[in-house]
């Protein structure tokens, strides 16, 4: 029994990862837990490069070698000719840098053709799901290609990874009810934020100029309690997208280190997502003591039910109202500031390493029932 369980536990994974967003912090999180169980992670960045201070913070991780590729996401390839080559050259990659499993922090990035290790894809959002929650009718062309290609990756991995039980059932109702998907939380280190006795500061932090993020409702919201909101993150996005946020301080993109900072800082962090498969930037707030203001949707039901106030979608008078109340009532702030730092527990690193090393387990077993030695074939 032994050897079987050290049979299926990898020793080297090639990851994929992008520097602009979520997947970035969670891939740097999941390797420095990898390399303290014996694991260590190559790291094929697709996408634009990192930033110094992203190199910096990968160069201290044991265990971490890094590509940065060149190679379109999936999300900002012109077309489906220009990201057709993302596949084969992560496959070669996979192959020298001595693999034995690989994990895709995007379904489309697999291809369509077998891979020749076992693989594990991790669906943190889609552009289905995406455009469903935030407009009507069907699919535009230029997002139905990019659907096909999560599609098709799903259908290769030899282990499905989703970062919340919502969003495991959103990927089956999206590409099919037969799907296995394994729910794998994010975690990260709550050690990495210092805490403050003073915590003055109401605080956002995401992508601003995704229509998801819904951004403006924070905005009308700051504007109609007159309060000053600082919101962290970029208003353009890589394909032209831009948000006017008048009425919220904006301290553009931040680095980890520096987010933490504000996060320290933080009395109330505010998401008003519209669409949200888990939301790490609320996990870190969390951590660091802030009292926690969400969009009232599924995933963050399912994660902060009882330990935030909600909401209704998109309505920024019901936000301001409930920021008008946190604010008045220190006593009720630091009340939900405590429930959200305990429920952030549960969500933590070590967790979530388990988790995906169990997964991928799961991977090397069925690659190894479709690819059996030669002796037993």
């Amino acid at each position: 029994m032994l050897s079987e369980v050290i049979r299926l536990r990898p020793r080297r994974v090639l990851m994929s990862a992008d520097a602009m967003g979520g997947v970035w912090t969670h891939a740097l999180e999941l390797a420095r837990g990898l390399n303290r169980r014996g694991v260590d992670v190559h790291l094929a960045v697709l996408g634009p490069a990192p930033a110094t201070s992203q190199r910096q913070e990968a160069q201290r991780i044991r265990g971490l070698d890094m590509t940065v590729t060149g190679l379109p996401l999936d999300w900002t390839a012109r077309s489906a000719a220009a990201f057709a080559e993302v596949p084969e050259v992560l496959k070669t990659l996979a192959v020298q840098s001595g693999a034995d499993v690989v994990h895709l922090n995007a379904p489309a990035h697999a291809g369509t053709a077998p891979w020749p290790l076992a693989l594990t894809v991790a669906a943190h959002s889609c552009v289905a799901s995406w455009w469903h929650s935030v407009h009507r009718g069907p699919l535009p062309a230029d997002l139905a290609w990019r659907a096909d290609c999560t599609a098709a990756g799903l259908a290769a991995a030899d282990a499905v990874i989703a970062p919340s039980c919502s969003f495991a059932r959103t990927l089956r109702a999206t590409y099919g009810m037969n799907l296995s998907v394994v729910p794998v939380p994010n975690g990260c280190r709550g050690a990495q934020f210092v805490q403050r006795r003073e915590k003055r500061c109401i605080l956002t932090a995401g992508r601003l100029w995704d229509l998801a993020k819904d951004a403006a409702a924070i905005d009308q919201a700051a504007r109609t309690c007159e309060c000053v909101i600082q919101a962290a993150g970029p208003t353009c996005g890589p394909n032209g997208e831009h948000v006017d946020l008048p009425h919220l301080a904006l301290l553009g993109t931040l680095g980890n280190e520096e987010l933490a900072r504000w996060y320290a800082a933080t009395a109330i962090f505010i998401s008003a997502s519209r669409y949200e498969p888990f939301g790490l930037s609320v996990l870190e707030a969390a951590q660091a003591g802030a009292a926690l203001v969400l969009s009232d949707i599924e995933t963050f039901r399912e994660l902060w039910d009882g330990a935030a106030h909600f909401f209704p979608v998109g309505d920024a008078a019901a936000l301001a109202d409930t920021l008008g109340r946190l604010r008045c009532d220190e006593q009720l702030r630091r009340q939900f500031a405590s429930r959200a730092q305990a429920r952030a527990r549960h969500w933590s690193a070590d967790r979530m390493v388990s988790a995906t090393l169990g997964a991928y387990g799961h991977a090397l077993e069925m690659f190894a029932q479709r690819h059996p030695p030669r002796s037993a074939a």
